[in-house]
This record gives C-alpha cells, structure tokens and sequence, in this order.
C-alpha cells in the first residue's frame, strides 16, 4: 500500500483543518435493534455540506451490518472524493473497531497476506471482498499519506470532537511505520 495510514488527535476546526474536504462516516446501532443506520457526511472549507445514505445491508445479525455498512461507507466517500478531484481527505468515524480494523487491514496488504485482517469483533475476513474494493480506492485517491483518519467523540453537543488514541491502534500504526501524531 502506497503511503503511511496517519491518525490525528486534534481538535477538528475551521481554523486549523487543511484538508480540503472531511468525509464524517457515523454508524449508529440505536433506532432499532440489530440494524445498523449509517450516513457520510462531507464538510469542505466553505462549509457546505453534503450528506448521503449509502447502501446499508441491513439484516438481523449486527456484527457483520455494522462492518460491512461503514466499508461501504468508505468505498463511497473516496470514491466521490476522487470524483471531485480532492487530492488530500481527512476520514472522521465514531468507532474504534473501525479504525483498527483498517489499520489491520493496511498490515494485511502491506504484509503481502501474511498478518492482519483477522479481528474476531468485526470478521474482516468475511467482509474480505469489501476491504480489497477499500484497498483499491486508497490507492486511486493517492494512497494512505493522502488521507487523514480520525476517532471522533459521540456526544451530542460535538460530535467531531476528536477522541484520544487507544493503545491497540497505536500499536498497529507504530507497527505500521505511522510517524507519531503532535500533540
């Protein structure tokens, strides 16, 4: 995989942003049980947005709804990035299997299929063909040095509030060769 995979901790402003565009993928598990509802929203520098519904495999079982929706989430929001001629993109997601799940995935490729892709809490195994299209779009867009992924708080009054690193994905970005993030 071309490029480092970059998580940031800043507080996500106006004013300190460079990324020309944010894509905001937020997954939510609470209108109904064992569905999951999904959405991306982009936010440029104007502060214009657009949100879309992006196709959501709904069914009884959520462990594998909630994957497989926010890859395709993803799949989507570089796709219309690219689309648009963006060439720096900074990912805000709400959870933290996510983040580690494409960090681990990064280790997947990068290792040639040796390591990574197997966390038991989200079966990337059985979403394989999804991560490969994800794979496939990092690439189009540039790679992972162009895109910036960030954990967002969910709260209610800040949602793109950014969240402290855990420990497991520090881990798989230093293993990744990831340059530390300032503070």
């Amino acid at each position: 995989m071309k490029g480092n995979m970059h998580l940031d901790t800043s507080t996500l402003t106006a004013a300190n942003d460079s990324y020309e565009e944010i894509a905001y993928i937020a997954h939510s598990t609470t209108k109904a049980p064992a569905v999951a509802a999904l959405s991306v929203l982009f936010v440029d520098r104007r502060k214009n947005a657009i949100a879309f519904q992006p196709p959501c495999e709904c069914n009884t079982d959520a462990d594998v709804t909630g994957p497989r929706a926010a890859i395709l989430a993803t799949i989507m929001a570089l796709r219309l990035a690219s689309d648009r001629g963006l060439t720096r993109l900074r990912i805000v997601v709400e959870e933290s299997w996510f983040l580690n799940n494409v960090t681990d995935f990064a280790s997947f490729i990068a290792s040639g299929g040796r390591s990574g892709a197997k966390s038991a809490s989200s079966k990337p195994a059985s979403n394989f063909d999804l991560w490969l299209d994800l794979a496939a779009e990092t690439v189009r867009f540039g790679g992972y040095d162009k895109i910036v992924w960030s954990k967002a708080c969910n709260t209610a009054d800040n949602r793109f509030r950014q969240c402290a690193k855990d420990a497991a994905t520090d881990a798989r970005l230093n293993a990744l060769g990831a340059p530390p993030v300032a503070a």
